[in-house]
């Protein structure tokens, strides 16, 4: 066990971009419109904007380089955050994510294309405005949340055998039954066929979704969709569409199992 600093002084960057926000904002619009196809002949308009496009890039491109040099500077002072980490952490964490691996394995391994569906909303006009209606169900307690003080240090276990037992890997759906899959919890499929609900995501999958962000989206959009029909007292069948979590990346750096 070994106890890290809860508080920290910020990293002092060398300095701030000499953009704005309003200006930020500006560039990654003009950066999304012109990464696509767009006529050979632009209009005054678009001249400008091209021409708003090409100042701005030229300072992100400058502050671009110094940020790096910075980084590779500030790395060379930590390394041992890259280069290091503790046997029984690497063991455990390996044991972990083999087994969040092996949840692509429950999927079909080939599949046809059917139809492009594109997870980012652009319509500016008709906002998407996230509603509660109704809480379903609500059983159990609340669990408990241990918040750190801020001045305390902090004493994270690294003993494989006490993370094991306390945070086992292949705990899905014996010890915590909230880690199945919403496609397989019989709660979610009960409500969706009496609600007349036509999708069901669980909240890692709406998190993926809404925490993925242009121009770059770093992540990938790996989220299983399963589609199950249901038959009603008069005969109707529907179809109710099931988003699971996401799955994990394929491999993982030294910084994300010492994180």
């Amino acid at each position: 066990m070994f106890h890290v600093t809860a508080m920290k002084k910020k990293i002092k960057y060398p300095k701030k971009s000499s953009l704005n926000a309003e200006q930020q904002a500006m560039y990654l619009q003009l950066l999304v419109k012109f990464a696509k196809k767009h006529s050979p002949f632009p209009t005054p308009l678009e001249q400008k904007e091209l021409q708003q496009y090409e100042a701005f890039h030229d300072k992100v491109v400058a502050e671009r380089f110094e940020f790096i040099h910075f980084v590779k500077q500030r790395c060379a002072l930590t390394q041992d955050r890259y280069l290091v980490i503790n046997p029984d952490v690497k063991k455990y964490i390996e044991e972990m994510w083999q087994h969040r691996l092996s949840r692509a394995s429950k999927y079909p391994a080939d599949y046809e294309p059917l139809r492009l569906l594109p997870l980012v909303y652009s319509d500016k006009k008709k906002p998407v405005v996230m509603k509660l209606e109704e809480n379903l169900l609500e059983v159990g307690s609340i669990p408990f949340i241990f918040l750190p003080k801020f001045k305390n240090p902090i004493h994270i276990p690294t003993d494989y055998s006490r993370m094991r037992a306390r945070f086992p890997p292949e705990s899905d759906g014996t010890r915590n039954t909230f880690k199945i899959p919403v496609s397989e919890d019989k709660n979610a499929e009960t409500f969706a066929v009496a609600g007349g609900v036509h999708v069901v995501i669980s909240s890692s999958a709406l998190k993926r979704i809404t925490d993925n962000h242009p121009p770059n989206f770093e992540k990938a959009w790996d989220l299983p969709v399963i589609v199950k029909e249901y038959k009603q007292c008069d005969n109707k069948v529907v179809k109710v569409v099931y988003l699971n979590k996401a799955l994990p990346p394929k491999c993982l750096t030294t910084v994300e199992k010492n994180t």
